[in-house]
């Protein structure tokens, strides 16, 4: 005997249902109807509306607006969620070829054999690094701009962004910074 549950529902509405139980903000699924997410709802008992996380578009649609809204979220999903299409895979691929090639920039800025080919705008390293480093640049400066601009609200992005740090940052290194 396992000791376990299985539920044989909707994923992405059990996903969106779980992180309701899990942090107590409601954030309905983009790319589900809104009748079919109540009706999960209802299964699970979750009765009255709640914070939403997440915005989801209402009207037909009619005035633009709503279409806006609409790609705003759809891009949103596609920058935080790799598994949406193929697509946000691949950018997301990107994304961490990109974090693996600065941090290695990192750590050969850092040792003195190869600091020259940095800083040294004669050697023949510096200006094929240089490009690099700026496509680079100019990659994570686009993701974070179109995450900025999409996010459906800014004070969450803010807070969101600084939890990361936060909960990225070690604390063997918050001590040493801070002495405590």
């Amino acid at each position: 005997k396992l000791d376990s549950y299985f539920f044989n529902r909707h994923r992405p509405c059990f996903d969106s249902i779980l992180h309701y139980y899990q942090t107590g903000k409601e954030a309905p699924p983009l790319n589900v109807d809104p009748d079919v997410y109540a009706k999960e709802k209802e299964f699970f008992g979750i009765k009255k509306e709640r914070e939403v996380a997440v915005f989801i578009p209402e009207g037909d649609g009619s005035d633009g607006i709503d279409c806006v809204n609409s790609c705003r979220m759809k891009v949103h999903n596609f920058l935080q969620d790799p598994r949406s299409s193929s697509i946000a895979a691949v950018w997301h691929g990107f994304d961490i070829f990109f974090i693996c090639i600065s941090i290695g920039f990192l750590i050969f800025e850092s040792e003195p054999e190869f600091k020259e080919q940095f800083s040294d705008k004669e050697a023949s390293y510096y200006v094929p690094l240089f490009i690099i480093n700026c496509i680079i640049m100019g990659f994570f400066t686009t993701d974070f701009l179109i995450r900025l601009v999409t996010w459906p609200s800014l004070l969450e992005f803010w807070k969101n962004l600084f939890k990361r740090v936060r909960h990225s940052v070690h604390p063997a290194v918050l001590r040493k910074f801070t002495g405590r």
